[in-house]
């Protein structure tokens, strides 16, 4: 009789025992589904939050530093006509004029030719290495090459180059006079040692580094 009793209490325990693991198993089912929806979650918050306006398979811009006495930018102007996207990137001293100096990082968005031959470089300026308000010099650092005449200066330049605030972002446009019935044109960016040229074709929407000289 004894025996009977002890072979139920332990078929009683052994069904008892194979309830908590399914049990337990169920528990530790819906605990690894959960994880995997909140890392799924955590992975598209992430792509959301990276996501930038990167523009064509040009090279990332600096990204500028939040800056709460940061003035108004000023758009480019209007894009109207043969448009090269560009994703020329280099830095360059600040204008002396507002001490001290520091580096700023020119990136060259786009250039547009307009019908009567007007030549538009759009461009955006960082400050990521300034601690002060700095300037930017745009007459020194831009330029048509001409072959039959001086280099062409920005007959132009429109956005606030002449205060940017440190820690951040101006946008700004520098209007050439080009010629009509020309299809090329050749820039230089930069000045002395640091200067590089290019040359632009607008008939093909394309652009590559030359050597001048």
């Amino acid at each position: 009789m004894n025996n009977t009793n002890n072979g139920t209490v332990y078929a009683v325990m052994a069904v008892f025992a194979l309830v908590i693991l399914a049990g337990c198993y169920g528990l530790f089912e819906k605990i690894s589904t959960l994880q995997n929806e909140v890392n799924n979650l955590s992975l598209k918050v992430d792509l959301l939050q990276s996501s930038s306006p990167i523009v064509s398979d040009r090279s990332p811009t600096p990204t500028s530093s939040p800056s709460n006495n940061r003035e108004p930018e000023v758009p480019p102007a209007t894009t109207t006509g043969a448009v090269i996207p560009t994703s020329i990137i280099f830095k360059t001293p600040s204008s002396p004029l507002l001490a001290p100096q520091s580096n700023i990082t020119i990136a060259v968005d786009h250039l547009t030719k307009k019908d009567n031959g007007t030549i538009e470089i759009a461009i955006k300026a960082f400050t990521s290495e300034a601690q002060s308000y700095s300037a930017l010099d745009a007459t020194n650092l831009f330029a048509l090459v001409l072959f039959e005449s001086d280099n062409q200066p920005p007959k132009e330049v429109k956005g606030s180059l002449n205060s940017i605030p440190p820690q951040s972002s101006v946008t700004a446009s520098l209007l050439f006079a080009g010629d009509p019935t020309k299809k090329t044109a050749i820039f230089q960016f930069g000045e002395g040692e640091n200067a590089h040229f290019y040359e632009f074709n607008f008939t093909t929407l394309t652009y590559k580094e030359t050597i001048i000289g």
